[in-house]
């Protein structure tokens, strides 16, 4: 979690535990629940929403995740929320009216305002 572009596979992992590749992989899996792959995309997502949602360009946490482009990290993104991050980030934003009782959400940036207008199809 310390290092989310460390790109190790399950086999290297493996080895700085002292397991086999199928022993770490059937623990995961009875631990959490899913594979190694799956796990990491979803931390990927937990970790670049928190930073998106800070102000920080879809650019910048991609090549922080480890990611060769910005265009592949929203391509996983997409595949794992089902919306590009901008526009997950808008309509979460948009979507339930606030509680008193809940946090606040937060301020999209400039920058990502500026993106989504940008990406909005024209009328």
């Amino acid at each position: 979690m310390s290092s989310p572009a460390d790109h190790a596979t399950v086999a290297e992992w493996a080895g700085r535990v002292a397991l086999s590749e199928r022993s770490l992989s059937r623990m995961l899996m009875d631990e959490i629940g899913m594979s190694f792959g799956h796990w990491r995309r979803q931390l990927h997502v937990i970790l670049a929403l928190r930073r998106l949602s800070a102000g920080e360009t879809v650019q910048t946490v991609a090549v922080d995740l480890g990611y060769e482009s910005a265009s592949s990290f929203v391509t996983m993104f997409r595949k794992m929320v089902g919306k590009p991050p901008i526009r997950y980030l808008v309509e979460r934003q948009t979507s339930v009216p606030l509680r008193s009782s809940d946090p606040p959400k937060p301020r999209l940036s400039r920058h990502t305002r500026m993106a989504v207008s940008r990406a909005r199809p024209s009328r």
